[in-house]
C-alpha cells in the first residue's frame, strides 16, 4: 500500500490486528461498585508497544466483531493470550506435550 503526498511515494505502516480479551472492571482494583459487572474487550499494551518497536500499526480486534470482517483489511495478526489458543482454531492438531 502507498501513499502519495507531496510528490513523494511513502510506504504505509503495516495494519496489524490484536485479538484482546473479555475481562470486568470488578477485576481491577478502585473500580466503583456500580461499574464491577461492567465488561471490557481489552488489548494489553506489552502487544501494542511491539508492534509499534517493529514499525506497525496496531489496531484492536473486538470480540464482538466477525473475525472475517478484517480479513484483507489487516497486514498481520497477533493472536494474544493466556491459556493456550485452540489448536483446531487455527487449523492444527494438538500437541500431546502441552495437555488437554
Amino acid at each position: 500500500m502507498f501513499s502519495v503526498g507531496a510528490g513523494t511515494v511513502a510506504r504505509m505502516k503495516p495494519l496489524i490486528g490484536i485479538t484482546g480479551r473479555i475481562s470486568t472492571y470488578g477485576n481491577y482494583a478502585g473500580t466503583p461498585e456500580i461499574m464491577k459487572d461492567a465488561e471490557l474487550d481489552i488489548v494489553l499494551v506489552d502487544y501494542v508497544e511491539a508492534v509499534l518497536a517493529s514499525g506497525g500499526l496496531p489496531i484492536h480486534l473486538p470480540q464482538a466483531v466477525d473475525p472475517a470482517e478484517f480479513i484483507g483489511r489487516i497486514d498481520g495478526l497477533i493472536l494474544s493470550g493466556g491459556a493456550d489458543i485452540e489448536p483446531k482454531r487455527y487449523d492444527a492438531a494438538p500437541d500431546p506435550d502441552l495437555g488437554p
